[in-house]
């Protein structure tokens, strides 16, 4: 089906900007790795979803794709958030450090 092309393409593009990008832990990794594996299975073997669903209770096995697709989503935008959050304090770091030298030099001068 081209529709199962179309979201074996996406989702490779995905995992490759996340693996080149912003993946820097072993746990990240693997969870998304686990997730991108799951989906990419689910696409391949739509019955294989369908009963999958069926075991957790979820209507239709593209519902659950559905569900896993947006699971993936919010573990990426979390780690983002911890990245921006970390890239924060290294730059407030950055910030102070370059203040106070900037303030010994005119100190120096000064005198």
């Amino acid at each position: 089906m081209i529709i199962q092309a179309i979201l074996f393409v996406l989702l490779l593009i995905a995992a490759g900007i996340y693996f080149r990008y912003f993946s820097h832990h072993m746990a990240g990794r693997l969870l998304v790795l686990a997730i991108g594996v799951v989906l990419f299975v689910f696409i391949l073997f739509p019955p294989l979803a369908h009963r999958a669903a069926w075991l957790l209770g979820v209507g239709r096995g593209v519902d659950l794709i559905f569900y896993l697709a947006h699971a993936f989503l919010l573990i990426l935008v979390g780690m983002l958030y911890i990245k921006q959050k970390k890239q924060h304090m290294i730059i407030t770091e950055l910030v102070r450090k370059i203040s106070l030298e900037r303030a010994r030099r005119n100190d120096d001068a000064r005198d």
